[in-house]
Order: structure tokens, then C-alpha cells, then sequence
């Protein structure tokens, strides 16, 4: 199963061709994953070579004899683009999404369940909603975009609408003679991938199309969001006349390298990735700051940050049995259930818009205290509004309604 040369073989025998009917030409996971409905089988080979990848980390070796705990050694600014790295282990690399079905037993496998809380306590993931789309936008001043993010709407939808051309009722469709890829999912990567420096050039290769083809995807793009593809332009040329991104804070990341066409071609790449990245690396520093102040000085006793992980914090947190949070299974938020299996039954109803917003107020106010010594709904939110206070000091309002935060997670084990 590890020889991928001989998977490769094997399954270019069995007929297995790319979306133009030439054989595959490699086992990575973005070629085999658009066969997963088709061929189980490959699902299976998928998830098994993700769990061989994971299994390799011996995170147990790294328990501290006394504290029972991991004690991983965080350092701020340590990446490139000014985020937090993590050594000695790197608790940032365990998959945020591992969701697996055991073949057999049916039960869910996820990495995470397997960093447990101390008894009486949860742990608690928060994220920063669409961190990077919210900065782009806020930096740029596109009023298109901020107005989407503004509503709440599908910037990765609208996107597609403008790059193909088509009404935003059929960017969910598959597109002709692509399996299971859809319209939206091109107008996604489009989005992040031209805010990285990526080309037509770059388009036309990976997705096998020609480039004046690629070009035009790019211009009904660039039509849609007009100040947002100017600000990326400004951006690159400024990156690659200065060698230097200079963030909305102040902060300056130097972009340089030696001189000649491929390192001028690298300074316009990270111009505007620089300063997306670089400041959502401050947004989330911020956060931290404010919560720990939070915790020393407001009392939230029951609150311990522990690990930053990109635009997400992951808290342990304390709560009285009698909490609502308080009766949960792995994996298995009840609450979050409830309220989607509500939220699919109001979506049937006329006058969406008036319910959704009366049904967003209620939800906001009945969780946020329980009224129990240690509420869990209570402790989410001081988070959820510290990362809310970071998004604001640097966005200044533009893009305050799209630009909320997430509980994804909540587990005891």
C-alpha cells in the first residue's frame, strides 16, 4: 500500500484518466480524491495513507512526567508571515478537519479526540470567521466585497458568478467534463489564489485550460471586484520596486532576494499576500492580549488559552455540570444540532430574512449565560469577543458583519 509507483500502475490499468482521458500521471490526493464516489476503494487508500502521515508524530513522547500535559514551545512571528510557530511537538500540524468513518464500526475518527481535557473542563476551538477574505477586502477598500461580507453573502459564489458569467443561482452546479467540481469551488481558489501572486499562467497549467481561457476567468474576477484587483497590482508593484510590504499597522516585512527576474517575480507574489497574512497574524496576537488581560484581571478563572493555531485559538475551559454545554459526546455538539435542524426548518419558511434575524437575536442572547457558576455559553462568548475586538481595532468597522467569529468545536475527549 506504501509502493505508490505500483498503485500508480495499478490504477492507470484500471482505465483511471484525468478530465482530458490521459491516464493519471500521480497518486497525489487532489488527483485520486475526484474518484472517491466512484471507486471506495480509493477513498479507503486516501484515508489510510492521511492516518500513516499522522501516526508518524509520537506526540505521548512529549508528556511531561508531572503536569501529564504537552508544554510545546510557541514562538510569536516565527513563521514567514509573522503567525506563531510550534516546535518540540508542533501541535499546529494536527488536522483541524480529520473527520473519518471507521469502516467497520461506523464510529467517527477525528485527530483532535485524541487531546483530552482535564475532568470538568472542555476544550474549545475558536476561529476567526473568513480572517484572510475580511482583511483583503477591509484593505483594499472594495465596497463590492465589504458590502457581500457585509450581508453575509457568498464571496466565493459571487466570484464565480462574475469569472464564468453565469447567474449566482448555478455556481453550485458541476462543471461539464469535470467530476464533482463546481463552479464555486473555482471561484474559491481563484479568490485566495490571485491575493498570493498567482498568474493566468499558473491557472492555464493547473487546471489544464488554455490560457486565453484562464485570462478571461481572471477579467470577469477582476470586473466583479475592481478596487480589490487594483490594491493587488499596487501591491505587487510596490513590493517589487521597494523589496518591503508594510502592513496597515505599520509593521514592515521585508519581501527581497537577490536580484533578477525569478526574485522580482517572488517580491510581487507576496506583496499583497504580506500584507493579508501579516496582518491577520497581528488580528490573532491581539486576541491573545486581549483575552489574557481578560483572565488576570476580569476573573475569567475558568478560561486557559492554550494553543494559537493560525486565525484559531483552542481554550480549556471549566463549567459546572448543570450547564447546558455540560452533557456532551465527542463530536457530537447537541446543541449545534438542534439549532441547525431549527435553522434548515426556518430557511422553508417566507420572509426569510425578518426570521433569520430575529432567530440569530435569540440564539445570541440565550447563549450567552446559563447563569451557572462556570458557563460554558459564557466563557465561549469572552472569547468569541475578544476575537471580535481584535478583528475591529484593525479593520475599523468596514467589514463588521461578515467578519464574526466561530465556535467550530467543543469536546471532553
Amino acid at each position: 500500500l506504501n509502493a505508490k509507483s505500483k498503485i500508480l500502475a495499478m490504477l492507470q490499468e484500471m482505465g483511471f484518466v484525468d478530465d482530458e482521458g490521459e491516464p493519471i500521471e500521480n497518486t497525489q490526493k487532489a488527483t485520486l480524491e475526484v474518484f472517491r464516489k466512484e471507486h471506495p476503494g480509493v477513498g479507503y487508500l486516501l484515508d489510510y495513507w492521511a492516518l500513516l502521515k499522522q501516526t508518524q508524530f509520537d506526540y505521548e513522547s512529549w508528556v511531561h512526567p508531572l503536569t501529564k500535559r504537552l508544554h510545546p514551545k510557541l514562538t510569536p512571528g516565527g513563521a514567514s508571515t509573522g503567525r506563531f510557530s510550534c516546535t518540540s511537538p508542533n501541535l499546529q500540524q494536527v488536522p483541524a478537519k480529520f473527520n473519518m468513518i471507521h469502516p467497520v464500526t461506523g464510529e467517527k475518527l477525528n485527530y483532535r479526540y485524541c487531546f483530552e481535557a482535564e475532568p470538568g473542563s472542555l476544550v474549545v476551538s475558536s476561529d476567526f470567521s473568513g480572517q484572510e477574505l475580511g482583511v483583503m477586502f477591509a484593505l483594499s477598500g472594495d465596497e463590492v466585497g465589504c458590502r457581500i461580507l457585509n450581508a453575509k453573502g457568498d464571496i466565493h459564489g459571487e466570484a464565480a458568478a462574475g469569472m464564468f458569467n453565469i447567474p449566482f443561482s448555478e455556481v453550485k452546479n458541476p462543471i461539464p467534463g469535470l467530476k464533482g467540481v463546481t463552479y464555486r469551488d473555482r471561484g474559491k481558489i481563484l479568490v485566495f489564489s490571485l491575493a498570493y501572486g498567482k498568474t493566468a499562467e499558473g491557472f492555464a497549467k493547473d487546471w489544464g485550460i488554455p490560457l486565453e481561457e484562464a485570462k478571461k476567468l481572471i477579467k470577469g474576477f477582476s470586473d466583479k471586484f475592481k478596487q480589490l484587483t487594483r490594491w493587488l497590482a499596487m501591491s505587487a508593484d510596490v513590493a517589487s520596486a521597494s523589496r518591503v510590504a508594510t502592513l496597515a499597522n505599520g509593521a514592515m516585512r521585508y519581501v527581497g532576494g537577490s536580484l533578477g527576474r525569478s526574485a522580482d517575480a517572488a517580491a510581487k507574489r507576496q506583496g499583497a499576500n504580506a500584507q493579508i497574512q501579516g496582518l491577520s497574524a497581528w488580528m490573532t496576537r491581539r486576541a491573545i492580549i486581549h483575552l489574557d488581560n481578560k483572565v488576570l484581571r476580569g476573573g475569567l478563572v475558568g478560561v486557559q488559552l492554550n494553543v494559537p493555531i493560525h486565525d484559531e485559538l483552542l481554550c480549556v475551559i471549566k463549567r459546572t455540570p448543570e450547564c447546558e454545554l455540560g452533557i456532551l459526546k465527542a463530536g457530537d455538539d447537541e446543541i449545534a444540532n438542534e439549532l441547525k435542524k431549527r435553522w434548515a426548518e426556518l430557511k422553508k419558511q417566507p420572509g426569510e430574512k425578518e426570521a433569520e434575524a430575529a432567530f440569530e437575536a435569540h440564539v445570541e442572547t440565550k447563549s450567552f449565560d446559563c447563569g451557572c457558576e462556570h458557563c460554558a455559553h459564557r466563557y465561549i462568548t469572552e472569547i468569541g469577543d475578544s476575537m471580535k475586538a481584535a478583528g475591529e481595532y484593525y479593520l475599523q468597522g468596514k467589514v463588521p458583519a461578515g467578519f464574526s467569529t466561530a465556535t467550530a468545536k467543543y469536546w471532553e475527549h
